[in-house]
């Protein structure tokens, strides 16, 4: 809160603002709870590795618009909500290839070079 105070930045300290009232004074502690962990996603199920909500959501996004992008000419309202719903299985399915293969690829790659 003091650096976006210290940056100019009044909405997000007024929103701050609000959001430490309503987690320490005005919420029963069930919805505060719901309210503090409701603002993160864990995507790896590590401790520690949690994201923004927002973030998480961006990410969601550009996978979309790049699975969107490779429909070309076949763009319809229909394939777009095809894509939107299927959105999430995508993103696991690319996510696990990405965390499998990562580190394999790259060194064998280099040794065959070399």
């Amino acid at each position: 809160m003091i650096i976006f105070r210290l940056s100019n930045r009044r909405n997000y300290t007024k929103e701050a603002i609000v959001l430490l009232l309503q987690y320490h004074y005005i919420l029963p502690e069930q919805k505060a709870a719901q309210l503090a962990y409701s603002r993160f996603v864990n995507t790896q199920g590590r401790v520690g590795q949690n994201i923004p909500s927002d973030l998480h959501m961006e990410h969601l996004n550009r996978r979309l618009k790049t699975v969107l992008n490779h429909l070309s000419s076949n763009i319809q309202p229909t394939t777009i909500a095809k894509a939107a719903k299927s959105i999430g299985v995508v993103h696991t399915i690319c996510s696990t290839f990405e965390n499998e293969i990562q580190g394999r690829h790259t060194s064998q790659f280099l040794q065959k070079k070399i």
